[in-house]
């Protein structure tokens, strides 16, 4: 998703003329359509141009200010990372801003598109059902690579991920088990 919003002159536009409307007219059509529950848009300077969120809670639309937008795309035209919000784990992908000529994003980036995805039950119910098997976030305590391997049947996978913040540091742990 945030591939294909981000290289478009109109969204160029939104974020370098602030008198310029933003391309996306409805945002709460938007995000349900999209299935997401935050989308930031940041203009070349880090300035907050819209955010929005699907939610009640005001707070989801607001990035932490320890997120360094600059920093997340120092190594490259994407990012992905997940980070804790009142609302629960929230995972973020993001992309630089191009002209609609610019498939490749040669051309310097002109703003920042992020969007984000709440680990919330449904997600994991619908994550759950997708691998056939159970998906579940333990306490934070229980963070690690491995799932301790106690005597599991030969027909049952599990594994362990842990998910990564903005910056390396590990934020959760996802749990799966098929």
């Amino acid at each position: 998703l945030v591939e294909a919003e981000t290289y478009w002159d109109d969204m160029v536009r939104f974020v370098s003329d602030p008198g310029a409307p933003c391309p996306i007219v409805n945002f709460q059509q938007y995000l349900r359509q999209s299935g997401i529950n935050a989308l930031w848009i940041f203009d070349i300077d880090c300035n907050v141009r819209t955010a929005q969120a699907t939610c009640p809670d005001a707070s989801l639309a607001v990035l932490p200010k320890t997120v360094d937008i600059k920093k997340l795309f120092e190594t490259g035209h994407f990012c992905h990372f997940f980070m804790e919000t009142p609302a629960g784990l929230m995972e973020v992908w993001g992309a630089t801003i191009h002209p609609s000529v610019d498939f490749e994003r040669k051309s310097p980036a002109r703003g920042y598109f992020l969007i984000g995805k709440l680990w919330d039950v449904s997600y994991l119910t619908e994550l759950s059902s997708l691998v056939g098997g159970e998906v579940r976030l333990p306490p934070s305590a229980g963070v690690s690579e491995n799932v301790p391997g106690a005597h599991q049947p030969k027909d049952i996978l599990t594994f362990s991920r842990v998910l990564r913040g903005y910056d390396g540091a590990p934020v959760a742990g996802v749990h799966v088990r098929i």
